[in-house]
């Protein structure tokens, strides 16, 4: 998604459930807020678990994008 598609989803998280290739359902999160300051980098996450144990510990990765759509350590 380009930056001002992200900006979109500033301090919000958006839910997505989705289906595996086995037929897991999945419970996306990605979450889109400022890295260091307003009006600067976006710092994007997301977090992916089965409903299940991993519920628990989901799995999460992170990157940071510039205002002009390049990643931060890229």
């Amino acid at each position: 998604m380009p930056y001002a598609e992200l900006l979109s989803m500033l301090n919000e998280t958006k839910h997505i459930d989705v289906s595996g290739p086995t037929g897991t359902n999945y419970q996306v999160d990605i979450q889109v807020m400022w890295d260091d300051k307003p009006k600067g980098d976006l710092r994007i996450i997301g977090a992916i678990d089965d409903g299940e144990w991993r519920a628990f510990v989901p799995l999460t990765d992170s990157f940071i994008m510039r205002s002009n759509g390049t990643f931060v350590g890229e």
